[in-house]
């Protein structure tokens, strides 16, 4: 993952494994969480852990509001999301696709992470709070 993919807002693991959501982002684009500890090394701030992405599951999906879908066709598993404008859903933990009931147009996304999930609502305008 890189850092530079990280928004303000974003969940992710540090080096120890423990979840953090990112709060700022420096003006040389360096990511900072609540639980960052900085050094001061010749007048710079030092970002002292590595980030990674919170892997998705079932149960973040579940507890954000998405159903599973049965498909007895195939053995893809599907979650889904919708709300006034947009029907998100989530194919086998790694790929989003995202249907504009306004537009009439659609958009694939491939993911593996909580943070990019995060992303892909904020790109149909639904800021929502995850629920890890």
């Amino acid at each position: 993952m890189e850092i530079e993919d990280l928004m303000v807002g974003d969940y992710v693991y540090n080096d120890k494994k423990q979840i953090c959501k990112v709060c700022s982002i420096n003006a040389i684009g360096i990511p900072y969480t609540e639980a960052d500890n900085l050094a001061i090394d010749d007048g710079c701030f030092t970002l002292l852990y590595d980030y990674s992405g919170i892997p998705l599951t079932a149960e973040i999906l579940e507890k954000n509001g998405f159903v599973k879908v049965e498909n007895t066709q195939t053995s893809t598993i599907i979650y889904s999301f919708r709300d006034s404008l947009f029907r998100i859903g989530v194919f086998d933990f790694n790929h989003v696709t995202i249907d504009s009931y306004y537009t009439d147009s659609s958009c694939d996304v491939f993911i593996s992470s909580v943070h990019e999930l995060q992303h892909a609502l904020r790109l149909c305008g639904i800021n929502k709070e995850i629920k890890l």
